[in-house]
């Protein structure tokens, strides 16, 4: 989490001036958040888990940051008003959703313009996510999921089922044009995760 926490704070140095408001979209309990508000950005954590919520409160600590819940039947609908924030971060978030280009438009909607978009996905160039590829296709089907389920690689399994939206970075890049943020290139592959790096140039069309 150390290496995820100093390669978010890295990116967002050069571009979203300290004081700016970031949210960090998809918290969980927090590490990133906390990391984030301790360094200046006047910070906000959401997320649909009351229980990982309840655990980031828990350790604010003397920090000032907005806790906000998300309610999972909304998960397409913020619960912020337009152009709030410099910066949302999404680390591991857009491969679990069932519509990344809704949730992609609703970020682009409660960023400001000239606010950046600073979210991981699973880096297909990686050899680590090549292997995944047959093992993700495997364990769709419902009787090698199951029997799976009955091995100490239950946790693993799960995880490729739910880690759906294994894109190349190519398509995240222009599903991101579609909303109005303009990534930047990406760089070379280093990690089994990449960083998309898009800027906000315009508001989301209707």
């Amino acid at each position: 989490m150390q290496g995820r926490i100093d390669r978010f704070c890295s990116a967002l140095v050069p571009r979203v001036p300290t004081g700016q408001r970031v949210l960090d979209l998809g918290c969980g309990s927090g590490q990133i958040t906390r990391a984030i508000a301790s360094k200046g950005w006047r910070t906000t954590g959401c997320d649909i888990s009351t229980q990982m919520l309840d655990k980031a409160r828990s350790e604010t600590g003397a920090l000032e940051i907005e806790w906000v819940g998300i309610d999972p039947a909304e998960t397409l609908s913020l619960p912020f008003e337009d152009c709030r924030f410099g910066a949302v971060i999404a680390s591991s978030v857009l491969e679990y959703l069932d519509h990344p280009r809704q949730a992609l438009r609703e970020i682009g909607r409660v960023l400001a313009v000239g606010g950046y978009l600073l979210a991981t996905v699973p880096d297909l160039r990686h050899p680590v996510r090549a292997a995944e590829g047959w093992r993700a296709k495997a364990v769709a089907n419902p009787v090698i999921h199951a029997a799976f389920r009955l091995t100490p690689w239950r946790g693993y399994a799960d995880y490729l089922r739910l880690s759906m939206n294994r894109l190349d970075l190519k398509l995240w890049h222009e599903m991101a044009r579609s909303v109005g943020l303009e990534p930047e290139p990406a760089g070379p592959c280093e990690d089994s995760l990449a960083m998309i790096l898009a800027r906000k140039n315009r508001d989301p069309l209707p």
